[in-house]
């Protein structure tokens, strides 16, 4: 089998911070959410008091992607934007500016 190496690529990326984020949604844990899939992306959420904290997300088609403190938010060249933790962008991505 061919090996083949990721093609170098800059990308936008910044530590999370408000503003970033495209909603806030409650703690899933707290309001009783159900799961959308085995990755922790959750795909049901039940109403819950407004005291409840709320917690960061990125929309993606059909379900919530939660940002964590310290998570970085990627822009790709395509503008769509991700998050990473912390340790798996120091082992990725180096800065080149």
């Amino acid at each position: 089998m061919a090996k083949y190496k990721k093609r170098p690529i800059g990308i936008e990326a910044e530590v999370y911070h408000a503003g970033l984020e495209d909603g806030f949604s409650c703690i899933p844990f707290v309001c009783r959410c159900e799961w959308a899939d085995e990755h922790g992306h959750y795909k049901l959420c039940f109403k819950c008091p407004l005291d409840i904290k709320k917690q960061p997300f990125l929309q993606k088609e059909g379900y919530k992607l939660y940002i964590n403190e310290g998570d970085w938010i990627i822009t790709n060249i395509d503008g769509e934007k991700h998050c990473c933790n912390p340790e798996i962008f120091e082992l990725t991505y180096e800065l080149i500016e």
